[in-house]
């Protein structure tokens, strides 16, 4: 009995030795041997409060969460003690336990029941700051997000920054996951008390870091970088600056930031879903294979690693296996909006209306204060002929980013569609006016579409020099669309010029064979050519009525190998080419009737994150086959279709994403076939 009271005062002695020592072990990373001596020392301590905390910490360092939750609910002291309620909290909560860890968070308001034991609170872990409100609140917040309570959530980050200005997970949780408008973010920083709870003076240097995370839609760098010079090279301010430029539609400068924050860092978090939705809109296809891999095998339990994946198979065009990841993507994280707005891409690249719009509305959800989801669910309501919603979206998503020139293309798009030509030249000079600028990329492809539609506009308004000065733009800029040269042709054809479109319709035809637009159009103008060569002067060539009749009557062959009669117009019609019957406007295909059908009309489409098949994929023609079959003879005013109205990742794709992109986008060439009351006839 003496031997053990002797051995007993021996290791009470020895109570601070052990603790040091266990601390030790925690600060070179040893967590199992820490939790082995800090289990010992709370026998040997007879359950003393601060040893009862060290075993948790130990214990949720080493990733028992379970097992640590058990320990500090036994002892009670969560009841009477806010570190620990907070700590056990903290522990349900990465044992996805949400509903015990609120309970646990809640029990500084419930009385204790009579003979219901408490211990004393005499013990708190160092804390100079004061600042365990702010983690209860934190806590709190990332448990109503995880029951997909978003609103609450939202509150408590905000209580979170009010008891700790420094709680920068709270801030980051709001802005990251798009829970603010930037209007919003902005009142919370100016609500922030940097003044009185910032310590040295930081004051200014605190509030430029939480200013470089709000929104980036303006496109003025922030001026305290220059107050701050060594912050320059800093990654988290060159991952905002890389989102900012992406926002401000300047890929390849947003592209060329992200790459350096990549090669310095190759799993940054914040930058990742910005450098995902670069590589998806700028269509690196290799680059964004070998990221996703890289993900997939260093971190198959992250969201954003599955995302990066599902934006690939979207790029390459195989729908099915990116929705198949998205999937598991949304399973890791059911709240990451990126995923959600390249689900609604992937179901529009296939016209997929509905179910397209139900995607982007839980992204709309989920990304407040991103105007992405709004911009496609205004788009999905224009591609369904509904042109009142989708103006209605579009003028939502300009009030959150009002600079984006896609949300006027789009505007544009939908007048053109209810035949309000003015307004519709009107937006897209708009969008014209903001692509001159110099923070804008406006050789890319992705514009092309613009060009010709203005085009259309103004031979709408029959403006024909002017519509065909943009033709030839867009032809600069895309000299392989036969779109393009089937429009310019169209206008040579209506200013009489018809040996010029014959040679515009033989330059669409040689780029795609199928174009029936430009096919009926070759077919009338060389019967009008035909025809005018014999009204101007009947005695150059002197042919008997035998010969004529062989040569008139002949069989032609088509390009499909079929033989028809050459259908010629008798001599002396009078009939004009503005006289004549247009084709038959009709909606966008499926991928199935593709074979009778004219081509879809083009789409402007964002990872935009989100995105598209490859240029170069053998299934873009099957799902962009012709989608209109003309009447038996053409009308002057009807328009060619774009060969190019695939759907691209448009931004985040956000960065957290955004989005991804976002990931996130080609505009989308507007429709052109015309009505029978068109005022180029």
């Amino acid at each position: 009995m003496k031997m053990t009271e002797i051995i007993n005062q021996k290791c009470c002695k020895n109570v601070e030795v052990f603790r040091n020592m266990i601390q030790g072990l925690v600060d070179r990373h040893d967590y199992e041997s820490a939790t082995f001596w800090a289990d010992k020392l709370v026998s040997i301590s007879n359950g003393s409060q601060q040893d009862v905390y060290t075993l948790a910490k130990c214990m949720f360092l080493s990733g028992q969460f379970h097992r640590a939750a058990n320990v500090l609910i036994f002892y009670q002291y969560e009841r009477t003690n806010l570190h620990f309620r907070s700590l056990t909290a903290r522990c349900l909560y990465k044992a996805r336990e949400y509903q015990k860890a609120l309970e646990v968070l809640d029990l500084e308001n419930k009385s204790v029941h009579p003979g219901q034991k408490v211990r004393a609170s005499v013990w708190e872990p160092a804390d100079s700051q004061k600042s365990i409100m702010g983690q209860v609140h934190l806590i709190r917040g990332k448990i109503h997000e995880a029951l997909m309570n978003r609103i609450l959530a939202a509150h408590n980050y905000k209580e979170a920054l009010a008891s700790d200005i420094y709680c920068f997970e709270a801030f980051e949780l709001l802005t990251q996951n798009q829970m603010l408008s930037r209007a919003e973010e902005m009142t919370l920083l100016q609500s922030l008390p940097f003044s009185k709870s910032c310590t040295n003076g930081d004051v200014e240097f605190v509030r430029f870091l939480y200013t470089s995370k709000v929104k980036k839609y303006p496109t003025a760098e922030p001026t305290a970088v220059v107050i701050f010079p060594s912050l320059k090279k800093n990654l988290d301010i060159l991952t905002g600056e890389a989102e900012r430029h992406f926002y401000n539609c300047d890929f390849q400068t947003s592209f060329k930031m992200s790459s350096q924050v990549i090669t310095e860092d190759p799993f940054h978090m914040g930058c990742l879903p910005v450098y995902v939705a670069c590589l998806v809109e700028m269509s690196k296809i290799t680059e964004l294979f070998k990221v996703a891999h890289r993900l997939v095998e260093v971190m198959s339990d992250s969201a954003l690693s599955w995302y990066a994946v599902g934006a690939y198979y979207f790029l390459i065009g195989k729908q099915d296996n990116a929705r198949r990841h998205l999937n598991k993507s949304l399973s890791l994280n059911p709240v990451f909006g990126p995923a959600w707005l390249l689900f609604g891409h992937s179901f529009a690249s296939e016209n997929e209306h509905d179910q397209a719009m139900a995607a982007y509305f839980k992204a709309t959800q989920l990304m407040k204060g991103c105007h992405l989801p709004m911009l496609h669910v205004g788009m999905e309501c224009g591609l369904s002929n509904n042109p009142l919603l989708a103006m209605k979206f579009l003028e939502e998503a300009r009030l959150l980013a009002p600079r984006d020139p896609f949300i006027r293309h789009e505007m544009g798009v939908v007048k053109f569609s209810e035949k309000k030509y003015d307004e519709a030249h009107s937006f897209f000079m708009e969008t014209l006016g903001l692509l001159e600028k110099p923070s804008y990329s406006v050789s890319f492809k992705k514009w092309e579409p613009l060009y010709n539609n203005l085009g259309h506009v103004l031979r709408k308004m029959l403006k024909y020099d002017e519509a065909l000065a943009f033709h030839q733009k867009a032809l600069v800029i895309c000299p392989s669309n036969a779109s393009t040269h089937s429009a310019i042709g169209l206008i040579h054809a209506i200013t009489g010029k018809t040996e010029s479109a014959i040679e515009s319709f033989h330059k669409a035809l040689s780029i795609r064979r199928d174009d029936a637009c430009s096919n009926t159009m070759l077919r009338y103008c060389v019967e009008k050519l035909v025809e005018d060569s014999h009204e101007d002067d009947e005695n150059v060539v002197v042919m008997s009525d035998e010969e004529e009749e062989k040569i008139y009557d002949r069989p032609m062959r088509t390009r499909s190998g079929k033989l028809k009669s050459a259908d010629v117009t008798p001599r002396g019609s009078t009939d004009s080419i503005e006289a004549l019957p247009e084709p038959k406007r009709t909606r966008t295909p499926r991928k199935k009737d593709h074979d009778k059908d004219m081509e879809a009309p083009g789409q402007l489409s964002f990872f935009k994150f989100s995105l598209s098949s490859m240029q170069d994929s053998p299934e873009r023609e099957k799902r962009h086959a012709p989608n209109s079959t003309p009447s038996s003879t053409p009308t002057a005013t009807s328009t060619p279709t774009d060969n190019d109205g695939r759907r691209r990742t448009r931004r985040e794709l956000r960065s957290t994403v955004s989005t991804p992109a976002p990931p996130e986008s080609t505009t989308r060439t507007l429709v052109a076939n015309s009505s029978s009351d068109d005022t180029d006839s």
